[in-house]
């Protein structure tokens, strides 16, 4: 629905009373299918889901944290089709900022009290306070006057077909970002997992600026502005892969002192599957910026087939090469996914400026 939020809302087919119809009904929905698993979950398995501490559930905080987020993203949506994104983006490093503070004074002034508990309340109000932020801005800088809508009447066929298009890319990307650590959790052992989760997540590091960019990108495509114009957009991509390769070639060289440093000898091994990884991340970051511009056109389809591909090499290659090469084998497979959905994007790209 974010993506839809922004793409629709760019495009002037819809405006803020009818994401707020949009929302409520939603997130009504979401929370009543949140508690009703987590009580299954916890009756006939006697599992919870979240957890503040040892014995402690913290339900009440992955609530918060949950439905905060949601709707922070639709309202951040809106504001970034309004090309109001900067403004947020401030305030966020604003609130973050005083997260880390906070964080870092607790740490050393009250070590022994500020424990599990505390970091995850903190975290959880952290995104409540982002959520705020985003309401706010959207609606002092909207003129519109509120009024709900029927959400069936809003919803016609072109929004239902790009939801669920996009929701379909999501679904196989996510999997594809987070299968490898569950596989690996399968075939090999804790420590082994733990090896390649700090290589996979220092690797996806590469991701923070193309993502920031793909941003910025979505909605100014959809607007059709002239300040993101083809050429403009080749040169981002340039910028991108150079500026990952750079910090590539300084990362392979620091990458064991920094490990060691802060992390401790145990994860030296971490190495190789970081330096096997750093391929697809880098040519990944492109698909990031092109998945970006393939959304804003409106044609959220090829990007639904590139998680596809992203996913299924992925999956295959996992299932093979994690039992014979462990954390090794599941950063080759990742990479070769990364690179090949990205080479099926600048392939469609080309293609489709060709015309």
């Amino acid at each position: 629905m974010e993506s839809t939020i922004i793409y629709f809302a760019a495009k002037n087919k819809i405006g803020l009373s009818e994401i707020v119809s949009l929302l409520l009904p939603l997130l009504l929905v979401q929370m009543i299918v949140f508690f009703l698993v987590y009580l299954i979950s916890m009756l006939l398995f006697h599992h919870q889901f979240f957890q503040a501490a040892i014995n402690q559930p913290g339900v009440g905080w992955a609530f918060l944290f949950i439905f905060s987020s949601i709707a922070c993203n639709y309202f951040t949506a809106f504001l970034s089709a309004k090309k109001i994104f900067f403004r947020i983006i401030v305030y966020n490093i604003i609130v973050q900022l005083l997260f880390l503070t906070v964080l870092i004074v607790g740490h050393y002034m009250y070590a022994y009290s500020f424990n599990i508990h505390v970091l995850i309340a903190l975290y959880s109000v952290l995104f409540l306070a982002n959520g705020i932020i985003a309401a706010l801005l959207a609606f002092c800088s909207s003129d519109e006057k509120i009024t709900f809508k029927n959400p069936f009447q809003i919803l016609d066929k072109e929004m239902l077909n790009y939801t669920a298009t996009a929701y379909v890319a999501n679904i196989l990307q996510f999997f594809a970002y987070r299968m490898d650590i569950w596989l690996m959790g399968h075939f090999q052992s804790k420590h082994d997992t733990g090896i390649y989760a700090l290589s996979s997540k220092i690797a996806q590091l590469w991701w923070l600026i193309p993502q920031f960019i793909a941003l910025l990108l979505f909605p100014l495509t959809a607007l059709e502005d002239e300040t993101i114009s083809g050429k403009k957009f080749r040169q981002y991509m340039l910028y991108t892969i150079l500026g990952g390769s750079i910090a590539a070639l300084i990362a392979i060289w620091a990458y064991p002192f920094f490990i060691d440093k802060i992390m401790g000898t145990a994860f030296n091994s971490s190495y190789l599957p970081f330096i096997y990884l750093l391929p697809g991340v880098l040519l990944f970051s492109i698909n990031i910026l092109l998945s970006a511009r393939f959304a804003g056109k409106g044609n959220v389809l090829v990007n639904m087939q590139a998680s596809a591909i992203c996913f299924i090499i992925i999956l295959g290659l996992d299932i093979w090469l994690i039992p014979m090469k462990s954390a090794a084998g599941a950063a080759i497979a990742s990479s070769v996914g990364y690179a090949a959905s990205t080479f099926f994007l600048i392939a469609k790209y080309t293609k489709w400026v060709s015309k």
